[in-house]
């Protein structure tokens, strides 16, 4: 084999992965490092039946979970996790209130699937008058080299207060 028909060979070669990188940038034909979203774990919640979670604002302790993005082709890549709660006004829909709802309390950059709602929030949050929030997690891998399901954000999850019932005053009955 002649040097000129090696060298034509090898430009051809490098031409065809070139590309194959520029129609799959995130390296290969199958998508290449991809995770799915996560998804919440705690509070406890049920499917709406419309295309979300819902779930009782714990009054103590809130303590939100969610299982971290699974990665195929990358299984040390780690995450960091947003968790937002936003407001629900009287008509908006859910899904509006999750993009653009205002923010009721909002905690970035954390390195571990959990979040700790400080005690003081909560009580402001309940006296706030809003009846419904809505939490959502978005997750980022660091070093940003893996495409996630739904950009990396969780199911919606609306949140209610347990209303309390007022208590009706009961009548003692002696029975001597």
């Amino acid at each position: 084999m002649n040097i000129r028909r090696t060298y034509i060979l090898i430009m051809l070669f490098v031409i065809s992965i070139t590309n194959v990188k520029a129609q799959f940038p995130m390296g290969g034909m199958n998508g290449g490092n991809s995770a799915s979203a996560p998804s919440f774990v705690q509070p406890q919640a049920y499917e709406s039946g419309y295309g979300w979670l819902e779930a009782e604002f714990p009054a103590m302790n809130a303590q939100f979970v969610w299982t971290p993005p699974v990665a195929n082709n990358a299984p040390t890549v780690r995450f960091q996790y947003d968790l937002t709660i936003k407001r629900v006004v009287p008509g908006q829909e859910v899904v509006d209130a999750a993009q653009y709802g205002t923010v009721a309390f909002q905690q970035r950059g954390l390195m571990t699937n959990m979040c700790m709602i400080p005690q003081n929030v909560i009580e402001s949050l309940k006296n706030s008058g809003t009846e419904h929030f809505v939490a959502q997690v978005i997750a980022r891998s660091i070093g940003g080299n893996v495409k996630m399901t739904n950009n990396g954000k969780s199911e919606i999850m609306l949140l209610y207060f347990k209303q309390e019932k007022e208590q009706c005053p009961t009548d003692s009955i002696d029975n001597k």
